[in-house]
């Protein structure tokens, strides 16, 4: 994170490790969250900075919708394991393909 400028160390040591102080966990947990919400880090950084016109409630809709979607993608997966190990036994290989066609 600190390559993007998302997460700059608060102290860095002679033996260069990187310290950071409790007031960075809320950041650190904001680039967490966009992360799993699917965001590159340079959309972080982007948003972070101010780059995005998009208010914090925009961002926050925005994550809510794509988690939405991701969760809706898992649970078609997480439905069809069960009938692929069963038809094909362990000796079987399966595999999902996802995208836009």
């Amino acid at each position: 994170y600190e390559k993007y400028g998302l997460l700059l160390p608060a102290v860095i040591r002679e033996n260069q490790y990187r310290y950071y102080s409790f007031d960075q966990l809320y950041q650190y947990d904001l680039i967490r969250t966009e992360i799993l919400c699917g965001k590159s880090l340079t959309q972080i950084r982007d948003y972070l900075q101010g780059r995005e016109d998009k208010s914090f409630a925009e961002n926050a809709i925005e994550n809510l919708e794509s988690l939405k979607a991701r969760r809706r993608e898992l649970d078609r997966v997480k439905l069809n394991i069960p009938s692929r190990t069963k038809n094909h036994g362990s000796q079987g290989m399966f595999f999902y393909l996802t995208g836009k066609i």
